[in-house]
């Protein structure tokens, strides 16, 4: 026992606590107090250790849905970038349909003008050629009408020839009409 304690099992009047016991008892007490604790603590760390695994498959789930939202955003993504890229392809194809029509049409524009001027061309040459033919007609009758006035000139020039030849001439004759 301890020094000044006392024991009442072996002392009925005895005061001053009981030395056998008393240390057992303020362990005893103080383990339930620690192991209280220990429960307490092992309590909260249980509750929040749920309440992490809680907030943990609930950021798991939002993840998950995060995810699956980026495969819907990232596939509308390639959507709408095909759909925008065929919509570009057939802009510039109806552009460049376009641009083809407008470069027909002047071309069929060209062409008309060139029929036309072509058109006017062929009137004008057949106009002249009108006229030169009419000209080698009115030449050909001047030529026939030369020819037979040159004709009837020819035969009058020979015809006064013979009328009007001089008798022949003596070299006499001849020197005394020169001197």
């Amino acid at each position: 026992m301890a020094p000044g304690r006392c024991s009442t099992w072996m002392n009925q009047n005895c005061n001053g606590g009981d030395s056998a016991i008393e240390p057992y008892l303020v362990t005893h007490h103080q383990l339930l107090a620690h192991a209280a604790n220990i429960k307490k603590q092992v309590d909260n760390a249980e509750a929040t250790k749920a309440k992490d695994i809680s907030e943990l498959e609930s950021a798991n789930e939002i993840f998950q849905n995060l995810i699956t939202k980026l495969a819907n955003v990232s596939q509308c993504k390639q959507s709408t970038t095909t759909t925008v890229l065929e919509a570009k392809l057939a802009a510039m194809q109806a552009a460049g349909e376009a641009y083809q029509l407008t470069e027909a049409t002047k071309t069929l524009q060209d062409i008309a003008e060139e029929k036309n001027s072509l058109k006017k061309l062929m009137f004008c040459l057949r106009k002249y050629l009108n006229q030169v033919q009419k000209e080698q007609g009115e030449v050909k009758e001047k030529k026939h009408t030369t020819e037979a006035i040159a004709a009837n000139l020819t035969v009058e020039l020979q015809n006064s020839r013979e009328e009007s030849r001089p008798e022949p001439f003596t070299v006499e004759d001849l020197e005394d009409d020169i001197f």
